[in-house]
């Protein structure tokens, strides 16, 4: 028979272990919320840090796309620079460095509370450095349409076509000849020939560029329905009624501008570039020494550009300085060009000529295409 002492015993034994049960279940109730509480934490922190990161990376591309926007309009200014943008709670800088003739790379770095991230690009190049290399360091010829050269013509550089490329007996390419098209050579093309190459933009000179040069920067603007009988002659400056928009022989040394057709003729010694809205005829034994400088970029213009139609020089001309065309460009009978030809319709030359390639500076307000005055940058690959 227990005692009340031993009962009594029995029962403090029962409550002290009822106790420490009771202890371990709180430290492990306290140490699993304990846990959770650090889980959640942490989770939160990790999404806050992934955030503000992937936020940081976000305005380093922004900073690239920036850097790339900046390239497009204005390839030599930026080619070499570093620009800083700074946001609400973060900023970029993004820094560029060119790689070769016609590209660069890009680093950006941006910090966003606290968290930085980098991103680089390298570009392929843009179009008005792309365009330089290859029209003023190979091509002499480049043509969305047919070229077709027939008689007793050389081609001092390379050709490319949109279209085919027909060389006729007697005909001389010193360069290479690349067509979308077939090529028929029956001449001498001394380089590689190229037919079924893939199609390249041929680029587009903006018009507005050069009517702004002749109205604001020194040039002679011509609004052929302002002058009735809608010409004027450059040898008097009088008007005179010869069934043209404009005639012009002897022209000073300035950008001429005329809204219309130009017809050129009288064997005359032009010194300047000849713009138009229409088509441009060259006939009687002219020579354009084109020594007119765009007082805005530093550079010399082409000799013709025709905006709006077609160029015909013919009758034993000499052109210093490109011909630029929206339309066709022929060549009939002697004539010679230095620093070739660009077109978006067909070249036509016959009856010895000869083309020698670009060796001049490239002309400004040069266009990819008709989309707009932005060039476009190729990227290469995301380096980092």
């Amino acid at each position: 028979m227990k005692t009340r002492k031993t009962a009594n015993k029995d029962i403090s034994n029962k409550s002290g272990s009822a106790l420490v049960l009771v202890i371990c279940l709180s430290l492990i109730l306290l140490l699993a919320i304990g846990t959770m509480l650090t889980m959640s934490s942490q989770q939160a922190f990790t999404v806050s840090r992934y955030s503000r990161s992937a936020t940081a990376l976000s305005i380093a591309e922004a900073g690239i796309a920036d850097m790339l926007k900046k390239l497009a309009l204005d390839f030599n200014t930026y080619k070499q620079a570093a620009i800083t943008n700074n946001f609400n709670d973060g900023c970029y800088i993004v820094t560029s460095t060119t790689n070769g003739q016609t590209g660069a790379i890009l680093r950006s770095t941006a910090t966003y509370l606290g968290v930085t991230k980098r991103t680089a690009v390298e570009t392929l190049g843009v179009w008005q450095t792309i365009w330089d290399t290859n029209m003023f360091g190979t091509f002499g010829i480049l043509s969305e349409g047919l070229v077709d050269c027939n008689g007793q013509g050389v081609l001092k550089g390379s050709v490319y076509a949109g279209d085919n490329i027909e060389i006729a007996p007697g005909t001389t390419v010193e360069g290479d000849a690349y067509a979308v098209g077939e090529i028929k050579d029956q001449g001498d093309i001394q380089g590689s020939v190229n037919p079924g190459a893939a199609p390249q933009d041929v680029p587009y000179l903006d018009v507005n560029y050069y009517r702004n040069l002749a109205q604001n920067c020194g040039g002679v603007y011509i609004n052929h329905s302002l002058l009735p009988p809608n010409a004027i002659d450059y040898d008097t400056g009088d008007p005179a009624n010869i069934g043209e928009d404009a005639y012009i022989g002897n022209a000073p040394l300035k950008l001429i501008f005329v809204e219309g057709d130009v017809l050129i003729k009288n064997g005359g010694i032009i010194t300047g570039c000849i713009a138009a809205t229409g088509d441009i005829d060259m006939q009687g034994g002219n020579v354009i020494h084109n020594g007119f400088i765009d007082p805005l970029s530093g550079k010399q213009l082409p000799s013709l550009m025709s905006f709006g139609g077609s160029v015909e020089v013919r009758a034993g001309q000499e052109l210093y300085g490109m011909i630029y065309a929206v339309g066709d460009v022929m060549l009939n009978g002697g004539d010679i060009v230095h620093g070739g030809i660009i077109c978006h319709g067909i070249v036509d030359a016959r009856a010895d000529w000869t083309v020698h390639r670009g060796g001049y500076e490239v002309p400004p307000g040069v266009m990819p295409g008709k989309e707009g005055n932005v060039y476009n940058v190729r990227i290469g690959a995301w380096l980092e």
